[in-house]
């Protein structure tokens, strides 16, 4: 008996298969990719309310801008400084403006927070270019991020050694190799992170340069690096969320803003 099989047919057939997965796939990732962490109204409320008199937010198409109204940083007296943060995955870039504040009010830093294609800093790993680009005013760049957007802050500083003098990780961790920079690097999680493989945390630690700095807060979960309410998977926290604020600007101002 002869079986006749019509190869092209064939082909065709698993070629139609194979893509219709794959459009599938591309669809549900989109529809995932929408369904975002909001920011917290309350601390977004407060954040405004309470600086409304010092702070100016502008927003552009790929980041919001967050500055000092009265800027007392002269040439004279110190380098303006500029801060790059890249938001966690899925998290509305405007739930980091409560605990980040104290940069702009206190250390006349300008504060940029990235706005990821798709919520994902993965996809605007190199946002910070515009931003850089934007303000050539501002000397001292210090990068950092939250959870993956901490991820993608070492991607792009490990590609621009150049313009990045400091970096600051939020719950996260930075698994290419940066140990060749001249670079310092500030590591914050907190003790009841449900979401961050702090295992990871020692074993990628060879990837950062000899004076990388790492702080432990106690009873702080990851999703309080920002304001978006509880996250699946993490701790519940048990330590305030203004107590959290106190401590993220106490160690960043200590070690990195005024060392």
């Amino acid at each position: 008996m002869n079986i006749n099989l019509d190869t092209p047919k064939l082909w065709k057939r698993i070629i139609l298969g194979f893509g219709s997965v794959l459009v599938l796939v591309i669809i549900s990732f989109f529809i995932w990719a929408q369904f975002i962490y909001t920011a917290d109204q309350t601390k977004l409320e407060q954040f405004f309310a309470e600086h409304q008199d010092s702070i100016s937010v502008n927003e552009y198409p790929t980041y919001f801008e967050i500055l000092p109204k009265d800027n007392q940083c002269t040439a004279k007296e110190c380098v303006p400084t500029g801060f790059i943060f890249y938001p966690g995955a899925k998290v509305d870039p405007q739930a980091y403006f409560y605990k980040l504040a104290f940069l702009v009010t206190e250390n006349n830093t300008t504060l940029f927070i990235t706005k990821p294609p798709l919520h994902l800093a993965f996809f605007g790993i190199n946002q910070a270019d515009v931003i850089i680009e934007n303000n050539p005013n501002i000397k001292n760049w210090t990068n950092g991020g939250h959870s993956l957007g901490g991820a993608m802050a070492c991607v792009y500083t490990q590609s621009n050694p150049d313009k990045i003098t400091a970096l600051v990780l939020l719950g996260s961790y930075c698994a290419n190799n940066l140990s060749a920079l001249d670079l310092k690097v500030i590591s914050i999680h907190g003790s009841l992170d449900g979401l961050l493989d702090t295992d990871k945390i020692e074993t990628t630690r060879k990837n950062l340069p000899v004076n990388n700095i790492d702080f432990v807060i106690t009873g702080m979960n990851h999703a309080q690096a920002g304001n978006y309410g509880a996250q699946s998977g993490d701790n519940v926290p048990t330590k305030s969320d203004q107590d959290v604020q106190a401590e993220i600007t106490s160690i960043i101002t200590a070690a990195l803003l005024n060392e």
